[in-house]
């Protein structure tokens, strides 16, 4: 259940390239099937996001007695991400009662949010704005979902910092920006990868901002084996509203034989 708004949506990302064969969406069926009325299921090329790879579509107009499943077949074509999105530009809201993905996947090749829940600091903390609700496994991007790190006025310098506590093979870094305000507070952040020597192996500047909620999406360099990851912004008096960082990579083999047993 999301709230109401232009261009509301739900998305499941797979861990990593997968074909798809079939998306099952059932429906709510107490009340309001109506409002999965329109919506677009889409095959997206990358991590929560990317190039469409194809779509379907729900019928425009669901009415209470339909279906309460829905089968969309996307014929064995490769994509990571699954979105359900509202594509009429009016303000809607979506309720979801299931959704299963059938095909293949390479299990060894699945990546997780190595990120999530490790150690964090940043270099100061106004409003409760902790570190580690910038790596809570939420892209909540407004304050009052309580998952958004604020760091102070007026200090010498602004960082944010992530311990992945061992090295680990990383492939992309997601940074997700405040929406409710203060958006252009990330404008121009440069992002610098360290290895376990505490070395810098590589850095990031990204020049202008990233769009209120929105993602900016840093592919590292092949075979890049990091263990921390710090967010920076240059100028004294500068203040950041991190709303996430997502590390995408994994452990290594021994790590990915444990989660399939």
């Amino acid at each position: 259940h999301t709230n109401w708004g232009v261009g509301s949506w739900w998305s499941v990302w797979l861990g990593t390239e997968a074909t798809v064969n079939m998306v099952y969406v059932w429906n709510r069926i107490d009340c309001c099937r109506d409002r999965i009325g329109g919506v677009r299921v889409e095959l997206l090329k990358g991590i929560n996001g990317g190039e469409v790879v194809d779509f379907k579509d729900f019928p425009a107009s669901v009415v209470w007695n339909s279906l309460p499943m829905y089968a969309f077949d996307f014929e064995g074509q490769v994509g990571q991400t699954i979105r359900l999105r509202h594509t009429s530009g009016s303000n809607k809201l979506m309720s979801l009662a299931e959704v299963i993905v059938t095909g293949d996947i390479d299990e060894s090749s699945v990546l997780r949010n190595v990120a999530v829940g490790k150690p964090s600091t940043q270099s100061s903390t106004c409003h409760g704005g902790v570190a580690s609700r910038g790596n809570d496994g939420s892209i909540a991007s407004s304050w009052h979902y309580g998952s958004v790190a604020h760091t102070c006025y007026n200090k010498p310098e602004t960082w944010w910092e992530v311990d992945l506590e061992q090295e680990s093979e990383v492939e992309e870094i997601h940074v997700t920006n405040r929406y409710d305000c203060c958006w252009d507070r990330m404008d121009d952040f440069i992002i610098e990868v360290f290895d376990f020597k505490g070395e810098i192996i590589y850095t990031y500047n990204h020049s202008g901002g990233v769009e209120r909620g929105g993602t900016a999406v840093i592919p590292m360099p092949a075979n890049t084996r990091a263990q921390k990851i710090k967010m920076s912004l240059e100028g004294h008096g500068r203040v950041l509203n991190l709303a996430e960082l997502q590390v995408f990579g994994s452990y290594g083999t021994a790590d990915s034989k444990i989660l399939k047993q």
